[in-house]
């Protein structure tokens, strides 16, 4: 069963510039329902360094086991003691976002369920409402607004307890490629998120080769998500670009030279990592 948990660090690493958010969620459980690894990966290192322990489904159908598991009380190696909140990818593979909420909501769950999702319009943030969400955030998600929008639906009485600060993010790098590289541990994020650069570029042109719009369209999504999460807005409009080609159906040699300025972008921002073989999953 592809499900993992994830405990707070004991310390964290010093921050490079005074942290703009601290142990908000300390002594919460988290249930993040994600089927993107460097989605997954950016938020369960925002989560933990918050204090929170986070348990992870790869998509809404384990979400859902899960979630229920937990509810119901049936500890075993899938379950835990109930989530103090659900953070909901609306875009999955096997069940989406959507789906598992109204289950979670028809099966009478009220856990606070917090929609990610990288479309920003405001027709998608009534249906993720309407789908039973309490909240909606559009990626790339801000490390401090996450936390402080759990922290805002966590119970009155609160599971959070006192203790020293553990840093979330700090203000931004002078390096001109990422944001994101406050300190060492994020720093080995994005190393990890350009490691894979390579691969996910050559996902895209696979997806378009063989004619599959419907995956070319998700990777997009996807790869627009979490690269404007690990600070790079180059990659992320690239990606916007041709997501929105596809949703216009747009011909195939407008496609490819979409998809040749992303991988170009893509490239530019791995430089030396892009000619090295993508790191092993896990």
């Amino acid at each position: 069963d592809m499900i993992e948990t994830y405990a707070p660090p004991e310390s964290s690493p010093p921050p490079a510039a005074p942290p703009r958010s601290t142990a908000v969620l300390r002594g919460s459980r988290i249930l993040l329902v994600e089927d993107g690894q460097d989605n997954r990966e950016f938020l369960v290192t925002v989560l933990t360094r918050a204090g929170a322990e986070v348990d992870v489904a790869f998509n809404g159908q384990e979400g859902v086991d899960k979630a229920m598991a937990a509810a119901e009380g049936r500890h075993h190696q899938d379950a835990g003691p109930r989530y103090h909140a659900i953070l909901m990818d609306m875009q999955m593979p096997v069940m989406d976002g959507y789906e598992a909420t109204r289950r979670l909501r028809s099966a009478g769950l009220t856990v606070p369920i917090i929609a990610l999702t990288a479309h920003a319009m405001a027709a998608d943030r009534d249906k993720c409402l309407s789908a039973g969400c309490t909240e909606y955030l559009s990626k790339p998600v801000d490390p401090d607004q996450l936390c402080a929008t759990v922290a805002g639906l966590l119970p009155a009485s609160g599971p959070v307890s006192a203790g020293e600060p553990v840093p979330v993010s700090a203000a931004p790098s002078d390096r001109a490629k990422s944001n994101a590289e406050a300190d060492d541990e994020m720093a080995a994020l994005v190393t990890r998120f350009l490691g894979r650069l390579e691969q996910r570029v050559g996902e895209l042109q696979e997806a378009l080769a063989l004619g599959d719009l419907e995956a070319l369209r998700a990777l997009s999504h996807k790869l627009k998500g979490a690269s404007g999460s690990y600070g790079f807005p180059g990659i992320t409009a690239a990606a916007a670009g041709l997501e929105k080609a596809i949703d216009a159906r747009a011909d195939v040699d407008e496609l490819r030279r979409h998809l040749q300025m992303l991988a170009e972008t893509c490239r530019a921002a791995a430089g030396p990592l892009a000619q090295a073989p993508p790191p092993p999953a896990g």
